[in-house]
């Protein structure tokens, strides 16, 4: 028997793909402020079994494509900037004279 594909619509607000930054931001400040408000043994016991199974079924797709861009804007950030050789002499660190 083959696995199946999930084959569902992701669950978004309308238009919110027009500007996936703004909804990444949006999803990572609401999960954060649920991060906050409760520990994570906090939610386990006051979260509902329905939305458990939800977090326990979509959570490590979700884990691997955060980790994966993680890992992608980390790298990005980690390469020095290209700046000439002969600048580092002439770069002044704050102050006058």
């Amino acid at each position: 028997m083959a696995a199946s594909v999930d084959r569902r619509e992701p669950v978004l607000e309308p238009g919110s793909m027009n500007d996936p930054a703004a909804t990444v931001i949006e999803a990572l400040d609401r999960l954060n402020g649920v991060a906050g408000d409760l520990t994570a043994d906090e939610a386990a016991q006051q979260l509902d079994a329905a939305t458990l199974h939800v977090f326990w079924r979509e959570w490590p797709a979700l884990a691997r494509w955060c980790g994966a861009l993680w890992r992608r804007v980390n790298a990005d950030l980690d390469v020095p900037s290209s700046t000439p050789a002969d600048d580092d002499e002439d770069r002044e660190l704050g102050g006058s004279g």
